[in-house]
């Protein structure tokens, strides 16, 4: 793993970028520990909500090979999703790197 960017909820701007290797290896073991979160009506209620007050972030993962993959993340619902699937991040994965989405801005969805 080269790199990890935390971009705006529309994916077109950086908004931290992690070089860290220890950094890097610290976020990619918390996610390992993620399980599927089996959400109610509620739950995905407000995933939507958060990611309509601009909550949500694309963490996109940057590979040695020069290819890369993307997870959305919500840290204040401690959620991420893949694909289709939704993964609870346990606790301990924010008191490690909370610290990382903390005063990061960003424009709330457009509602059309």
């Amino acid at each position: 793993m080269r790199d990890i960017h935390i971009l705006n909820h529309a994916g077109n701007d950086v908004l931290k970028k992690m070089t860290d290797p220890a950094t890097v290896e610290s976020i990619v073991e918390g996610l390992y520990t993620t399980e599927t979160a089996n959400l109610t009506n509620r739950e995905f209620e407000g995933i939507a909500e958060a990611q309509s007050r601009g909550k949500s972030y694309p963490l996109k993962f940057n590979l040695k090979d020069g290819t890369g993959m993307a997870m959305y993340i919500i840290p204040e619902l401690k959620i991420v999703s893949m694909g289709d699937a939704y993964y609870q991040l346990p606790d301990r994965f924010l008191e490690l790197s909370g610290d990382l989405f903390k005063n990061l801005k960003q424009d709330a969805l457009p509602l059309y």
